[in-house]
Parts: structure tokens; sequence; C-alpha cells
């Protein structure tokens, strides 16, 4: 169920399709752990909740490094990511 900010925000360029299957495979494991309060349910999906945290992190590293080794050769293109990156707007 999307809320109504996830609904406004835009999808973050990281996630893979394989990655939001993910995140579901781990909110389906929470939800088991919440109904039954068992220890073996919960153990699983806290190995799969550190083995995703350590994906998603791999994942935003090698776009942003990907990114500005596009932009390299262009000062104005990377410091135009880095703005974005930064939420910094240009005043008029």
């Amino acid at each position: 169920m999307k809320t109504k900010k996830t609904k406004k925000s835009k999808p973050k360029p990281w996630l893979t399709k394989g990655i939001i299957t993910s995140i579901k495979i781990k909110r389906k494991l929470f939800k088991q752990f919440k109904q039954t309060k068992h220890q073996l349910i919960y153990d699983s999906y806290k190995i799969y909740r550190d083995l995703l945290n350590k994906l998603i992190r791999k994942s935003k590293k090698n776009y942003y490094r990907d990114l500005f080794v596009k932009h390299a050769n262009n000062i104005k293109k990377t410091w135009k990511e880095l703005n974005k990156i930064l939420h910094r707007q240009k005043h008029i």
C-alpha cells in the first residue's frame, strides 16, 4: 500500500526491480514475525534485512560512482549533479 508521500516522491534511481522485490519479501517476513512472534522467523528476517541493506548501500555507491565517472570531464555537469544530490537550487 502506497502512502501519499511515497506516491509523490521520485523513485530512487539505484533501486532496481530486484531490490524492490526484495524489499517486499522483507516486509512479508516482518509481517509474519509480528503475527507469530516466532524467534526463528525473526532471525531469518534480521539476516535478510542486513543483506538487503548491504545490497542497497552497494547499489547506491555504484550509482553515484558511475554518475561522476560519466561527468568526470565536464565540471559544469559534475556540479549540477552535486547540487541536485544536495537539493540546492539557484537563487535568481
